[in-house]
């Protein structure tokens, strides 16, 4: 569900910036992105880093990518990464994997191909992004908002 040839496209086309990927990876996938990483020198994978780490790590990024793939599996993915990227003030460009991307417009550019996913990356780069609106998001997308949002709702379903 992650695509490598996107994320490989992406780092062939800006020779100058760093791709840095972090996470686990699935063996096939973990294959396929040290074919991508071979061909493309400013490629980079940290695998899998303890959740700790996870704020700073996304802190050094200019632009947070989700780079998914249309499938059944991810039109039911709301990626924990958007949040992350938002909370630390970084904007991001995804794929259009699910319809609900059209939610997180205010924290995300949705990109319907390759080369809009690139130019959008881009474009990001080439600006200076205000953090502020994305804070704002990550915070009406908390834990504690999401459970404040459903003892409401089973307060008033039981009423």
């Amino acid at each position: 569900w992650f695509d490598v040839p996107l994320v490989q496209s992406l780092a062939r086309a800006l020779p100058g910036a760093r791709v840095v990927l972090v996470g686990p990876a699935h063996p096939s996938t973990a294959e396929e992105l040290a074919r991508a990483i071979a061909s493309a020198p400013n490629l980079f994978w940290l695998g899998p880093r303890p959740y700790a780490q996870v704020p700073s790590i996304v802190r050094a990024f200019r632009v947070g990518l989700i780079p998914f793939r249309r499938t059944p599996l991810t039109a039911a993915v709301n990626p924990v990464k958007l949040y992350e990227y938002a909370a630390a003030g970084v904007p991001c460009v995804t794929t259009r994997f699910t319809e609900e991307v059209v939610e997180w417009r205010e924290a995300a550019r949705v990109a319907e191909t390759s080369e809009a996913f690139i130019d959008e990356v881009r474009a990001l780069l080439c600006a200076a992004p205000d953090p502020a609106p994305l804070v704002a998001f990550a915070r009406r997308h908390d834990w504690d908002e999401i459970a404040r949002e459903f003892v409401s709702f089973c307060l008033e379903d039981a009423a």
